[in-house]
């Protein structure tokens, strides 16, 4: 249902005219310049985080499994004269080779997964990056915006369906730790929260930067 349910949004919506910001921070104090470094994103969307990369000369990577993410992604770079080599897969079965990847990134992808895909996908996401490399996630907190929809998932914590059929689940830090630290070195962690509909309502967002060393 999510697949199709993502794949559905993204035909109705245009997605990715701006990369994330924080993670752009995040990329820039780990790599200065791109010098062709191979890069991955898990979940690449309307693509714009893959174009910034491609501009900042990192050789690009995605996965996702929406065939309209990866139509508008492929628009988008074009329009930047930038290539990258484009997969429909899922994150649980990324289709590299191992130790492959200087970096991967994924921004809000993993947290849209059933608690044992999150798990397998951070295992590939493992897999494919080399040796003390870096992977950079970005996630939703407990208390943002729509934690608690009425749709729970049975047996897992602070996870819910929303009303597009999309698995959403919002962390604590002590979660960040068990899940993230389980597989990678946690070496930075920051918080960030921004209202939203007029000061209303707050988003508030987990950047994880963390080393391929466990």
């Amino acid at each position: 249902m999510t697949k199709k349910a993502w794949n559905r949004l993204f035909k109705n919506k245009v997605w990715g005219k701006y990369p994330d910001l924080s993670l752009v921070r995040a990329i820039k104090k780990q790599y200065k310049k791109g010098l062709n470094n191979k890069c991955l994103e898990v979940g690449f969307g309307g693509g714009a985080n893959l174009s910034f990369l491609a501009l900042e000369n990192f050789k690009t990577y995605g996965i996702d499994h929406s065939v309209n993410a990866k139509i508008q992604t492929q628009k988008l770079l074009q329009k930047f004269k930038k290539k990258a080599n484009l997969k429909i897969s899922d994150c649980t079965k990324i289709p590299f080779k191992n130790n492959f990847f200087d970096l991967a990134i994924d921004c809000e992808c993993l947290y849209s997964l059933k608690l044992d895909d999150f798990k397998q996908s951070l295992i590939e996401i493992k897999r494919v990056l080399k040796y003390k490399k870096i992977f950079i996630s970005k996630t939703f907190a407990s208390n943002s915006y729509h934690d608690g929809y009425k749709k729970k998932i049975k047996n897992e914590k602070k996870t819910f369906i929303n009303q597009h059929g999309l698995i959403k689940r919002y962390m604590n830090k002590s979660d960040i730790y068990k899940i993230y630290g389980k597989y990678f070195k946690i070496i930075n962690l920051e918080k960030e929260t921004r209202t939203i509909q007029n000061n209303k309502n707050k988003i508030v967002e987990w950047t994880i930067v963390m080393k391929n060393e466990q």
